[in-house]
C-alpha cells in the first residue's frame, strides 16, 4: 500500500513502515527499490505464518 493508505486505514503502523528507516520486528525486509521518487519496500513475515487448512487469504494491491 502507498503512504496515503497506510495513514488513512492503518495510522497505527505508519510510522513504523513509512517513516522508519529499521526493519520492524517480525518482519524481514526481502526488496527494496525506487519507483517514480518513491521507496518501496517489501517484507515478509519472520518466523513464517504456520501452516493452515484454510484457503489462503487475497493479497490486494492498493496504490495512487
Amino acid at each position: 500500500a502507498d503512504d496515503t493508505t497506510v495513514r488513512r486505514r492503518r495510522p497505527e503502523l505508519y510510522d513504523l513502515l513509512v517513516r522508519s528507516d529499521e526493519v520492524p520486528e517480525g518482519v524481514v525486509l526481502v526488496h527494496e527499490f525506487t519507483e517514480r521518487g518513491k521507496v518501496v519496500k517489501i517484507y515478509q513475515l519472520d518466523p513464517a505464518a504456520p501452516p493452515t487448512d484454510q484457503p489462503p487469504l487475497p493479497l490486494g494491491y492498493v496504490s495512487d
